[in-house]
């Protein structure tokens, strides 16, 4: 009994921050993202009514709680649209581009090779180097391994992606700097 009241409870915690962070995605996509009409007009300055008619056709005028409830419809089914890059109108009315959910499928593949080999890379130098700190506690092995853990966590993983990229491909040129 004990084992389903915990599981419900996970269940019922991770539901309620799958909501939250959907939310947070939506209002900050929504403040940040820019006027999604401006990507039907290839112009740099679309006039204020092709604006208007563009946010009418994309739903970008209505209400946000709308907005916000016709996406989560939409992610229910599998449906996540298009990306905003590329979109053009047809001439009735249909949008056309390239989905959303096809651009993840095409991700997919090399981020699962990049955690999988970070976390090969991790293993490979994390357990010789734990074993090494376990054999000889307060040595310098085990303090500068526990330096460069506390550094390896305190670093935002962008920086450490930053320095990883300027050793390997700029410096070393072990691997190249761009590209998969």
């Amino acid at each position: 009994m004990r084992l389903t009241g915990t599981l419900l409870r996970r269940l019922a915690v991770t539901a309620a921050m799958l909501v939250l962070f959907s939310v947070l995605a939506f209002v900050l996509h929504g403040q940040l993202g820019g006027n999604p009409a401006r990507y039907l007009y290839p112009t740099s300055q679309p006039t204020r009514a092709q604006l208007e008619e563009a946010a009418r056709a994309l739903g970008t005028d209505r209400p946000a709680v709308d907005q916000y409830l016709d996406f989560l419809r939409s992610v229910v089914h599998g449906d996540l649209g298009l990306a905003w890059t590329g979109i053009r109108r047809q001439p009735d009315g249909t949008f056309v581009g390239v989905p959303v959910a096809r651009i993840l499928r095409q991700s997919t593949g090399p981020t699962a090779s990049l955690v999988a080999g970070g976390a090969v890379l991790l293993l490979i130098l994390a357990v010789p180097l734990a074993l090494l700190a376990a054999r000889r506690p307060r040595s310098w092995v085990d303090r500068t391994s526990l330096a460069l853990v506390l550094l390896g966590i305190s670093l935002p993983p962008i920086v450490v992606a930053v320095l990883l990229q300027n050793v390997l491909s700029d410096h070393w040129r072990l691997l190249p700097g761009t590209g998969y």
